[in-house]
């Protein structure tokens, strides 16, 4: 069939239709309601898909400049910034997953240093970790670098046992994974050097030199 053709029948078809649509009018009261309901629910209609699009564009919109202004963002107080503005978006997630590296990072360091803020950058960082591991349930290595981390800031505050239950909790899911094995190592330093890592926290507790139960070795 040759396109003019074509195109001729869809005319005829076109006309047909307004032609039936034009008599349905015409064709008395309960016509006239017939047609006025079908044509309000596809107006309806089409006003809801013109809605949703708009929303559709202004929802990526939105999500690409939350992209790009988290990709800006270095110091913690920024973070704390985006995080409360964008609260329940991916990117908050993202960006408290950063915050939890630098808490946990500052918090290690300062254990010598600056014992009692090391431990509350510790605990935050530990508080963050255990929920976005929930929260990147579906991205298997980040649930993996939630879980590690975890462990570690437990591991800094010296509570041990809970360390060795995120360790364990990452080798069980996650077992042939390199963070797995790192936990693994991690779980059996705890297990090896629990009386001695006892000893430290508890002279880091108190203020002590944390260095000072160290024994220098015997000269021959």
């Amino acid at each position: 069939m040759k396109a003019e053709q074509r195109k001729e029948l869809q005319a005829n078809s076109l006309v047909r239709f307004l032609g039936r649509l034009k008599q349905n009018f015409k064709g008395g009261p309960a016509l006239s309601r017939k047609a006025t309901v079908i044509w309000g629910i596809v107006i309806l209609a089409l006003l809801v898909f013109v809605g949703w699009r708009i929303a559709s564009s202004r929802s990526e919109a939105n999500n690409s400049a939350r992209w790009v202004t988290l990709d800006s963002l270095s110091g913690t107080d920024e973070l704390d910034q985006f995080i409360d503005k964008n609260q329940g978006t991916i990117q908050a997630n993202v960006a408290r997953l950063q915050k939890a590296r630098k808490d946990l990072e500052s918090g290690l360091g300062g254990l010598y240093t600056q014992h009692s803020t090391a431990v509350d950058k510790l605990q935050a960082a530990a508080n963050a970790y255990e929920d976005l591991a929930k929260q990147f349930k579906a991205t298997p290595v980040l649930v993996q670098e939630c879980l590690l981390g975890t462990g570690k800031a437990y591991e800094g505050m010296g509570d041990f046992e809970k360390a060795r239950g995120f360790y364990n909790d990452l080798q069980t899911r996650f077992k042939d994974s390199p963070l797995a094995k790192e936990a693994e190592r991690r779980a059996k330093d705890l297990e090896k050097h629990a009386k001695d890592l006892a000893t430290l926290d508890e002279k880091l507790k108190k203020g002590g030199d944390p260095l000072a139960f160290i024994k220098e070795p015997k000269e021959k």
